[in-house]
């Protein structure tokens, strides 16, 4: 028998995800920082729900100060467009090994000074 529960919701920024309506969400790839930008420009331009961000993609994950920068460059650039930061494992997908204790530092460095929306924790 099926379960009747309602699915749960989660609210990020003003767009409300798991309700009725499909959101879309645009992953951003790209390795540069340049890149980066210019595929962050291309999304605002599709006028999506929310922007991914995969740092796993980033060449530059390690650079604590290129990827600050990046992540202040980019919400720069998507204005009010809600934000979520996610570092996949190579085992969940990720285009890179990002040791696990990287992957940590850099969630909480990224805690602490980005104005990020929501960053993946799984």
């Amino acid at each position: 028998m099926r379960d009747q529960r309602q699915p749960s919701q989660l609210s990020l920024g003003a767009e409300g995800f798991g309700g009725d309506n499909p959101l879309i969400c645009f992953p951003l790839v790209e390795k540069t920082p340049d890149a980066v930008l210019e595929e962050t420009k291309t999304a605002v331009g599709g006028s999506p729900d929310v922007i991914e961000l995969r740092a796993d993609a980033w060449n530059f994950i390690t650079d604590m100060q290129t990827s600050l920068n990046m992540l202040k460059e980019t919400r720069r650039l998507t204005n009010d467009i809600p934000l979520l930061l996610t570092c996949r494992s190579h085992l969940e997908g990720g285009f890179q090994k990002v040791a696990s204790k990287t992957r940590d530092v850099s969630y909480m460095f990224y805690i602490k000074k980005s104005p990020l929306v929501a960053i993946s924790l799984r």
